[in-house]
C-alpha cells in the first residue's frame, strides 16, 4: 500500500465532502440557530484543514524506502528471505524497512561469500538457534564420529 496514493484519495475525499457541506449550508438560515449551526460547522472543518495540513507535511517529510534488489530472483530465494522477514517480526518485534533489509541482506551474502546455498543455510540457521542478530556461520564439513560410531557434523558460529 502506497501512503502518499492513499493520502491523495484521503484529501479528494475530504473535498468532496467540503463541496457538499457548502452546498448544505445554502440551505441552512443565516439566523439564528442556523447561524449557530454554520459557525460550528466551519469550525469543525477548520480543524480538519489544519489537522490534514499537518498529516500532509509529516507525509511529505516522511523517508522514502529503498528499492530491495535480490541477488538471486528465484521463488525459492524470495520466500526464504520473506519467511526471515516473518520470523523477525513475529519472535522479535523486528520490522525489517528497506535500508535495514537492503544492509542485512548484504552483510549475510558478505558473511556467506556470496553463495547463494550459504545465504539460505545462515539464514535458516538464524531462524533455528532463534537470534534476532547475523554472524559469520562456518559450517564445517569435518566429519567426527562418537561413542557409537555415528558421524556428526560440527557447526560453529565465528565471532
Amino acid at each position: 500500500m502506497n501512503i502518499t496514493k492513499e493520502w491523495s484519495a484521503h484529501v479528494d475525499a475530504l473535498e468532496d465532502a467540503r463541496r457538499r457541506l457548502e452546498e448544505a449550508l445554502t440551505l441552512v438560515p443565516d439566523a439564528g440557530t442556523g447561524r449557530k449551526c454554520r459557525q460550528a460547522v466551519e469550525r469543525t472543518w477548520k480543524r480538519v484543514v489544519e489537522t490534514s495540513d499537518t498529516i500532509e507535511e509529516l507525509i511529505g517529510s516522511a523517508v522514502q524506502p529503498l528499492p530491495v534488489e535480490f541477488p538471486w530472483q528465484d521463488a525459492e530465494f524470495r520466500q526464504v528471505w520473506q519467511t526471515y522477514k516473518d520470523y523477525l517480526a513475529e519472535q522479535h518485534h523486528v520490522v525489517m524497512e528497506s535500508r535495514m533489509e537492503v544492509a542485512r541482506l548484504k552483510l549475510i551474502r558478505k558473511f556467506a561469500k556470496n553463495q547463494r546455498a550459504a545465504v539460505i543455510d545462515a539464514i535458516e540457521f538464524y531462524m533455528a538457534l532463534g537470534t534476532s542478530n547475523v554472524f559469520e556461520v562456518n559450517f564445517n564439513n569435518d566429519e567426527k564420529q562418537d561413542d557409537n560410531g555415528k558421524k556428526n557434523v560440527t557447526v560453529i558460529p565465528i565471532s
